[in-house]
């Protein structure tokens, strides 16, 4: 048996090196700020798509309303037969048009009406924050008949970031899907 001595060495430490601990931190870094980009990027359009919808069914229901002919309750200036209600106008507010607005309009004939008092709201909806309606709103969904009166766009474009949402309502009052307009 060979019994020489083993030399005197420091002992064997498995490990990294510094180098390799830099490439390694410097790719995770890499890859968690893409990936947070990305992320951020999907968000963006996730609530873009989230308030075009929310719109649209707002605008849904506006005239489903003004189909039905619905008086909504304690609303003073509207009374079934001697001022009923001959549309619902959506309209939007503010230059940036983040608010959404419904109301009643009341009258004996659709040439006969006042414009509503905007201080006062039946239904609203606010846009998140970030989101733009691209063109001011004014639809007025004329009650029993159907049909719309549009004296803005009949297109609808919201904007978030880079991102582009639209849907349309038709002189008919078809209103379309919510597309990207990409």
């Amino acid at each position: 048996m060979d019994q020489r001595k083993k030399p005197a060495s420091q002992p064997f430490i498995a490990g990294f090196s510094l180098i390799e601990l830099v490439v390694a931190i410097g790719i995770m870094i890499v890859l968690i700020g893409g990936g947070l980009a990305a992320f951020i990027r999907f968000n963006q359009k996730q609530q873009l798509l989230s308030s075009s919808r929310e719109l649209q069914q707002l605008i849904r229901t506006a005239q489903n309303k003004a189909k039905s002919r619905e008086v909504p309750e304690d609303w003073g200036d509207c009374d079934v037969e001697d001022n009923p209600i001959v549309a619902y106008r959506v309209f939007s507010v503010g230059g940036d048009g983040a608010r959404i607005m419904v109301l009643p309009i009341c009258g004996t004939s659709l040439t006969g009406y006042s414009d509503p008092a905007v201080d006062s709201s039946f239904l609203s909806m606010d846009l998140t924050t970030g989101v733009t309606l691209v063109e001011p709103m004014q639809l007025d969904f004329l009650a029993l008949q159907g049909g719309v009166i549009n004296t803005g766009a009949s297109t609808f474009h919201l904007t978030f970031g880079d991102y582009e949402m639209m849907f349309s309502v038709s002189e008919g009052g078809a209103i379309s899907d919510v597309v990207d307009s990409e």
